[in-house]
């Protein structure tokens, strides 16, 4: 009797448990088929949550293969050239991945939370911005290599016309606030590639291009002359990170076609070349010192030199700075510094 109360109670359970793992939705072999949608439903909405269950936790992985493997699982739909991503996917898409990659950010897996960086700056969104916006700072973020890739997620991010203006300029003044108290050179360099991307950004007049190529150039000037003062100091290392500005000016230069753009670029950028010459002299023999910081000062003294001329319409000048940096000459250093004096602020 006991045998047939049992079976009776299994009759009457099992059909809901087959019906609950019937409905469970089966996560897909990619997300290829919803990436383009216009609209999601609950059920999309379902099944993307259990690709996104399935591929996140690769990440944390002891296994590096793996753990890579989930990085491309998780990006490789939202950067095939060939595939349109509408807007609703990466919003959703992002609601669902986020909270996933914020607890790998803030864990002490640092390999898992540098992936985590890089997942989030393919995401395109103003929250995915927000993200990485809270592990740039040192005093938020203790990892060099974190707040390295955070800063360089940013740098894709910025640019892209998916994120909003608000949102772009927001992220541009945390990096330039952030790089104030930066300890390590390749983060500080990095937030100048940030600026840089800000300045270049293709993002196209409905999506602020210019909006957000004006607060980049205002913010990397700012940054700029906050190194060269920190040069200047003794910290000689933030050299590395000015031929980044320079190659910055060169390209802008080329697109800037215009003469409002051209006053524009010349207003902001001149006093803060013209004061380079100073920094270097102030730290000579530190700089000197290192074959980095050396390649990285001569490199930034022969293009500041060529973009102050063009930028001021000034002949320019015979000597080659940094064969006189290499050399130690230092007199012509300083005749070119006194050359620029009347541009500083």
């Amino acid at each position: 009797m006991r045998l047939l109360t049992t079976a009776f109670a299994l009759s009457t359970l099992l059909p809901g448990a087959l019906c609950t793992a019937q409905t469970a939705p089966i996560a897909p072999s990619s997300l290829s088929r919803f990436v383009s949608r216009p609209s999601l439903t609950q059920a999309d909405l379902d099944v993307i949550t259990a690709y996104v269950d399935r591929e996140a936790p690769r990440l944390v992985s002891t296994s590096p293969a793996e753990a890579v493997q989930g990085r491309a699982r998780l990006t490789d739909d939202l950067i095939s050239p060939t595939r349109r991503v509408s807007p609703i996917f990466r919003e959703e898409y992002t609601t669902i991945l986020v909270p996933r990659l914020r607890v790998m950010l803030e864990n002490d897996d640092t390999s898992a939370a540098v992936l985590a960086a890089q997942v989030t700056a393919m995401l395109g969104t103003d929250g995915a911005v927000k993200l990485l916006v809270d592990h740039i700072d040192t005093r938020d973020e203790s990892r060099n290599a974190v707040r390295l890739w955070a800063v360089g997620g940013l740098a894709n991010l910025i640019a892209s016309p998916n994120v909003s203006r608000a949102r772009a300029v927001r992220a541009l003044r945390a990096v330039e606030s952030a790089a104030r108290d930066e300890t390590s050179w390749p983060v500080h360099r990095r937030a100048f590639k940030a600026l840089a991307a800000g300045v270049a950004n293709q993002r196209g007049a409905d999506a602020a291009q210019a909006a957000v190529r004006e607060a980049s150039l205002e913010l990397l000037a700012k940054t700029t002359s906050a190194a060269l003062a920190s040069i200047a100091d003794g910290r000689v290392e933030l050299v590395n990170g000015l031929p980044v500005v320079t190659a910055t000016m060169q390209s802008t230069m080329l697109q800037a076609t215009s003469p409002p753009e051209q006053a524009e670029l010349a207003t902001v950028m001149v006093p803060v070349l013209a004061g380079g010459h100073d920094a270097i002299l102030a730290s000579w023999d530190e700089i000197r010192a290192n074959p980095r910081t050396l390649d990285s000062a001569a490199r930034f003294l022969d293009e500041s030199e060529l973009l102050l001329a063009m930028l001021t319409q000034t002949p320019a000048q015979g000597r080659q700075l940094s064969k006189a940096l290499r050399t130690g000459k230092q007199s012509d250093i300083e005749a070119a510094s006194k050359r620029w004096s009347q541009y500083r602020n």
